[in-house]
Order: structure tokens, then C-alpha cells, then sequence
């Protein structure tokens, strides 16, 4: 089976079991494609991806694309961005619906002077959780299946209770081929085991009772709503690496407690960095990779 850089990107990534075996899955049919006529399609199926906030959903669809883009046989791309995501806003039945003009609005700004948009596109449904049934979600769940051909949508919501749950994947399956998975929420070990390669890539090493620290530092983060998994942890560790480089103190190659004390969980600097994650939620386009 040929594999790519992206490929073994995605099974190195810490936790994601479900998603590794959707990959492993469409890698499979990426070998198996050629044994069938040209001019028989294969359509991948969109994906219902339950993932509670903070666990690194964008991070996981910037690896998705980048493993899409390198197969070429499974999807096209087309556009300026490989990518998108989309907050699914709610309407009340009797008030005017406007969503799905909203949502070709962020189709074409990401098509560019293209005009047309291939690629992959995360939806977050979490307003229309317990209101699938609603005949504006239905109507704007048959505008994305009008268009299945062209896009790989990935439905998000982060959960809620099991009959809820049950009652929108029936919906979603009624009008959508799909896959169903689940994204689990990292441990703080598993993203301090993270921030470190970060750090390893940058030719630094961290002691014992560093990682103790680190690893403080990474629950203090999570407390935070705006908490975004893998991108937050990576941010504060290209952050750190900034500020041991430009700092007036001796610079070592080995970060021990000491060295990273600044960066402790009850740090100015953590405390600076807590206030820059806030961030207005987003109803409206998140450009994706280019």
C-alpha cells in the first residue's frame, strides 16, 4: 500500500483512534481504485464527527487535507483554500431562514476567482441539536446533498444526550451518505507528550520535572473554554520557544523546571496567554488551508 508523509502524520497523531481507522479505510479504496472503470466514481462518504470542544478539530481537518490533497484519487480540490468551516446558525420556524445564502457566501469566498469551491467543508450543527427535525435544517441538510459531488462535509456537534443524538444521526442519514466518528478529548498527558515534540523540532529538550510543569500548565489552559486542543498547545509552545530565544537570560538547549518557571500555570505570561484565547464564536467563514 503506498503511503505518503500526511499518512503517517495522522497515525502518529496522540488518541483519534476512530478517525486513524477511517484514514486506514480510505487508504485502502485510495490502492484499490484502479481496479475499477475510470468512469465509475467513488464517493467518499461525509462524516458525522462528535467532538467535544477542545479536542482539535481543525487541526485534525488540516491533516485530513493535506492526506486528501497527496492521494488526488479520493477528492478534488478546487479554490483558494482546501478547506472551511462553518457555525450552522439558528432560526426559529416563521422567522426568515437565511443560512443556506450565508453558507454560499462562504462557498464563494472561499472559491476565489475561481468560482467554484472543491474541497472540504466542517459544518457545526450544535444549534440544531434536539431541533433536527426542524424544517430549516432539512432544508438546508438537502441543499448539501444537492451538492455531495463537489464537497466532503464533515458535520460537527460536540454532543448531548443519547436520544438527541440518536434523533439527528437518523435525520442526517436520511438525506447524506455517511460515516459516523468519534473525537475524543485528549489527556493532559497526551498534550504535554505534544508540546514537547514541538519543542524537539526545535532542537530542545525538556527534563523530568519540566514536562511536571508543563503538563500544570496544559490543565490550567483546558480550564479556558476557548481551549482549542492541539492549536492552542501549539501556539504556547512556538510562544515559548519565542520567548526563550529572545529572552537576556542564558540560553540552554535542555528545558528544566526552572528554565520554564515563567511559563508556569500561575505565570503573568500563562495569564496574558488565557486572555488572547478568547475569541468572539464564530458564525460565519474560517478559512482553512490554502
Amino acid at each position: 500500500m503506498e503511503m505518503n508523509e500526511f499518512y503517517d502524520a495522522i497515525m502518529q497523531m496522540h488518541g483519534a483512534e476512530e478517525f486513524k481507522n477511517l484514514i486506514k479505510k480510505w487508504d485502502r479504496l485510495s490502492s484499490n481504485i484502479s481496479k475499477i472503470p475510470a468512469d465509475l466514481p467513488i464517493l467518499l462518504p461525509d462524516v458525522i464527527l462528535e467532538a467535544s470542544s477542545g479536542s482539535g478539530v481543525t487541526y485534525l481537518l488540516q491533516k485530513l487535507a493535506d492526506y486528501l490533497s497527496e492521494k488526488e484519487n479520493l477528492i478534488s480540490f478546487y479554490g483558494d483554500y482546501k478547506f472551511f468551516e462553518f457555525v450552522l446558525g439558528y432560526s426559529p420556524e416563521g422567522q426568515p431562514f437565511g443560512e443556506i445564502d450565508r453558507f454560499n457566501e462562504c462557498v464563494s469566498l472561499a472559491a476565489g476567482f475561481r468560482n467554484e469551491f472543491r474541497g472540504i467543508i466542517r459544518i457545526d450543527i450544535d444549534e440544531y441539536m434536539g431541533r433536527q427535525d426542524e424544517k430549516y435544517f432539512r432544508s438546508f441538510l438537502e441543499h448539501l446533498a444537492s451538492n455531495s459531488e463537489k464537497w466532503l462535509i464533515i458535520l460537527t456537534y460536540a454532543g448531548g444526550n443519547e436520544k438527541d443524538i440518536k434523533a439527528m444521526d437518523v435525520t442526517i442519514r436520511s438525506y447524506m451518505r455517511v460515516e459516523k466518528i468519534r473525537l475524543e478529548m485528549p489527556s493532559s498527558e497526551e498534550f504535554t507528550e505534544y508540546l514537547e515534540e514541538v519543542f524537539v523540532k526545535y532542537g530542545l529538550c525538556v527534563t523530568e520535572d519540566g514536562k511536571e510543569l508543563l503538563e500544570e500548565t496544559v490543565e490550567k489552559l483546558r480550564e479556558n473554554k476557548s481551549f482549542d486542543g492541539f492549536k492552542t498547545v501549539r501556539l504556547l509552545g512556538i510562544g515559548i520557544v519565542y520567548e526563550l530565544l529572545s529572552g537576556d537570560g542564558d540560553f540552554s538547549e535542555c528545558l528544566t523546571a526552572d528554565k520554564l518557571r515563567p511559563f508556569s500555570a500561575e505565570s503573568e505570561y500563562i495569564g496574558k496567554f488565557i486572555l488572547n484565547l478568547a475569541k468572539p464564536h464564530q458564525i460565519g467563514f474560517s478559512g482553512g488551508t490554502k
